[in-house]
């Protein structure tokens, strides 16, 4: 659920207790609230100028914390896809006091009712978030798709950026995006195709106050700029981990498919929901026909997001292909600093090198 509609506040006080019970933060200690303010006065020394690029933010309408912007450029039948992702390292000192609060909390944790952030919000929202209209210090991901959806990292920068605008999913036009944004979409989307790849994103829940003072829940589908903008992300995550796994470093999203156990209990959930689940057809096979528009399909869909173990994170290990079963890939999580992080514990596997990650690619155990 991402959206409670709630003006007469008839929920908050539930909302406060669940937030309570599970620990959620409520606000950032003294030091780290300190040791922000003064990390957002400082200005980019270790960064090249490419304010001259037409960098561009695609997101929600309210979103102020901004991870990344691009623009795209051709290079023969190649598609460049400049990926600016906000420089969290330049304001965060490692083991300092926001870094050490930053794992702790691991992710900023979106709720119905709010968020609590991963970063204070002089910085998320403020002095790293690349907002439009001012210089921001960012690190530049070129990733290089090819015609056949297959990207790599062609070069990584410290620069300094400027956007250009900030573009929201509901109303963004095609004018307002660089030429070659719905073609990268595109064959990004294709390979993904190829792979065999079962990502589901189901509609987003709404809960608004109806008119007999009740509440009512509603599905919103995604829009086709969320799906487009996502592919920027997915493209430069994985050519990404595939750049980390040859250098034999770095932190990994992985997530094993859905075991046997829980593809019965799927087939049982279709059923109830009179959906028609062919017998010789896999659960990704299925997957592609589902619409999100339809509710039995989006219950359907998040049925499915639950049925598995989940996603985890894994630090390199010799020998071992990560690997994350929804994208059918090894994939990282490199482009939300100013979201994610991981955990303390994570991190401290990532420095020991000890932890197994929980799932690998077939094959992938030497």
């Amino acid at each position: 659920m991402k959206t409670i509609v709630d003006p007469r506040n008839s929920l908050a006080a539930g909302l406060a207790a669940l937030r309570e019970r599970h620990g959620v933060p409520t606000g950032f200690p003294p030091e780290v609230l300190a040791a922000a303010d003064a990390a957002a006065q400082r200005k980019p020394t270790a960064h090249v100028d490419r304010t001259d690029r037409p960098f561009v933010t695609l997101d929600p309408a309210t979103s102020t914390d901004l991870d990344q912007a691009f623009t795209i450029a051709r290079s023969g039948a190649d598609l460049l896809l400049h990926y600016a992702i906000a420089d969290v390292a330049w304001f965060v000192d490692d083991g300092g006091p926001i870094d050490t609060e930053a794992w702790r909390r691991g992710a900023t944790l979106y709720l119905p009712d709010g968020k609590a952030n991963l970063y204070p919000p002089v910085l998320s929202e403020g002095a790293a978030s690349l907002l439009a209209g001012g210089d921001r210090p960012a690190v530049i991901f070129t990733t290089r798709l090819g015609p056949d959806g297959t990207a790599r990292i062609d070069g990584i920068e410290r620069a300094v950026i400027r956007s250009r605008a900030k573009l929201a999913y509901d109303n963004v036009r095609p004018d307002d995006l660089p030429a070659d944004f719905t073609e990268f979409a595109r064959r990004v989307q294709a390979a993904e195709a190829r792979r065999g790849a079962a990502r589901v994103d189901p509609p987003e829940q709404e809960v608004e106050l109806a008119d007999d003072d009740g509440f009512q829940l509603y599905f919103r589908p995604r829009l086709q700029s969320e799906d487009q903008n996502a592919a920027l992300s997915l493209a430069t995550n994985l050519a990404v981990a595939d750049l980390l796994l040859a250098h034999q470093v770095g932190l990994f999203r992985v997530m094993p498919p859905p075991d046997d156990r829980a593809i019965a209990r799927l087939r049982q959930t279709a059923a109830a929901l009179g959906l028609a689940w062919p017998a010789m057809a896999t659960l990704t096979q299925f997957e592609r026909t589902l619409d999100p528009a339809d509710p039995r399909h989006a219950a359907f869909m998040l049925a499915i997001r639950r049925a598995g173990a989940g996603a985890s994170y894994a630090p390199y290990e010799a020998g071992v292909v990560p690997w994350h079963a929804a994208v059918a890939a090894t994939y990282a999580h490199a482009t939300a600093p100013l979201r994610r992080l991981s955990t303390a514990e994570q991190k401290s596997a990532i420095r020991r090198r000890k932890t197994r990650p929980r799932c690998y690619m077939p094959g992938g155990v030497a």
